[in-house]
């Protein structure tokens, strides 16, 4: 069955307007196949679900998708909370979860990237409602908010984020996604520190030891450019770690490389754990993560391929120096390196968006540079920039080549310690 022309639609929605608020025993809804479906709904939403009933894996929904424009475009909120309930509500009957998760996927983005006070608050509304056959991934709730977070602030101006700060602060539901909203206006340049509001709400939760909150409530000298994802309706641009490292990357030895060197392992799984959390779910990718202590200081001008291999790390291994890439990189260039690689993710990875981004991002970094366990990100951008920073990659198997690789060296304050973390991912 075939949706309403673009033409009709509209048309369509006025007509049925009176329907939305007819009571259950005025209207009784037939749905074919004897689903023993009742409930009132506008036509044109029946449309849509009976559309939807024979549709064939990876059909196209394109039509659909139009429909949802259509409606944000004149402002038709009640009526897109309304086809988002509808999915909700009769998602066991539909034929194929992949179309329904799309068209309700598509109708979040929707709601978030229309910019408008009615379109923020709509999209809280279906926030609510529970997606139950995809909360079987139980990662999924999580992703969803801290997605529909991103896109909200690309969007939304400080006035419309201020005020769903303010209505919904209260709302327990929705805390996960005030934290996480609150964190990409941080990203986004929002004064979020001048605002009582959400200063208060934030040190709710910090009491309530919420991971979000313990990020600062504006960004450091470091975070200056960030690499943020930008998106549209139809399309979402990603950062990719390989372009934040600086042009220079270079094979030859450095002047004054160590021929030996004593190397002593000193990681440990909780050290380890940090280095790792930009990386850590990367899918068909692999990554390691060490700490070391040489038997002497060193600086940059000691660093080459020859030594890389001697920390002990295997995807230098049995790699001539002249396929070893080394360039010398500041502090920032390796948080950039980090947060893209955190919120953007691997090759088939989405990431875990700004907000968590910038959680594991600071992570990794605490690890590299050796902060104790509960440094605060002041204290661990301190020893970023007391640190001395390499970024390599090599021309052997371990590397995929391909844009997710990376492999960071800090030199610690102390000069005789490293950490090191190299990861890769490919298609």
């Amino acid at each position: 069955m075939q949706l309403l022309t673009m033409s009709g639609l509209m048309k369509r929605y006025e007509e049925g307007q009176n329907i939305l608020h007819c009571s259950a025993n005025e209207h009784t809804i037939k749905e074919k196949n004897d689903y023993n479906r009742r409930q009132i709904m506008h036509p044109l939403i029946q449309k849509i679900l009976s559309s939807l009933e024979n549709i064939q894996r990876h059909q196209s929904i394109q039509k659909h998708y139009q429909v949802i424009d259509l409606l944000a475009s004149g402002g038709k909120v009640e009526m897109l909370y309304d086809l988002a309930v509808a999915l909700e509500e009769n998602q066991w009957e539909l034929s194929d979860l992949w179309a329904v998760d799309s068209l309700f996927d598509y109708l979040e983005r929707v709601l978030a990237l229309n910019a408008g006070q009615i379109y923020a608050e709509t999209l809280v509304k279906v926030l609510a409602l529970p997606r139950t056959k995809r909360l079987r991934n139980p990662d999924f709730a999580t992703e969803r908010v801290c997605y529909l977070a991103a896109l909200l602030a690309s969007k939304q101006d400080m006035i419309v984020l201020q005020a769903l700060v303010q209505k919904e602060q209260e709302n327990p539901a929705i805390q996960e996604f005030l934290c996480a909203l609150i964190q990409e206006m941080i990203l986004r340049g929002l004064p979020c520190a001048e605002d009582l509001l959400i200063v208060a709400f934030i040190e709710k939760m910090r009491e309530l030891a919420h991971p979000l909150a313990m990020l600062p409530l504006e960004l450091t000298n470091l975070e200056a450019n960030l690499p943020l994802a930008t998106y549209g309706l139809r399309y979402t641009n990603s950062p990719l770690p390989s372009s934040q490292v600086p042009e220079g990357l270079s094979p030859t030895l450095y002047p004054h490389a160590l021929r030996d060197v004593h190397v002593t392992d000193i990681s440990s799984q909780a050290v380890i754990d940090k280095m790792r959390a930009a990386v850590w779910d990367w899918s068909h990718g692999t990554w390691e993560a060490r700490a070391v202590q040489l038997d002497q200081t060193i600086s940059t001008d000691h660093l080459s391929g020859r030594l890389l291999r001697q920390l002990g790390v295997s995807c230098v291994q049995n790699t001539e120096g002249d396929k070893i890439f080394l360039s010398i990189i500041t502090g920032e260039d390796a948080l950039r390196i980090l947060f893209a690689a955190a919120s953007a993710g691997g090759s088939y990875d989405q990431g875990h968006y700004g907000a968590y981004g910038r959680l594991d991002a600071w992570n990794s970094l605490g690890g590299l540079v050796g902060a104790h366990e509960q440094a605060s990100v002041i204290e661990i951008a301190k020893l970023v920039r007391e640190s001395l920073w390499c970024y390599f990659r090599a021309d052997n198997e371990w590397f995929y080549q391909q844009p997710w690789d990376i492999g960071l060296l800090a030199i610690r304050p102390d000069r005789s310690s490293l950490g090191i973390i190299a990861a890769t991912a490919t298609y």
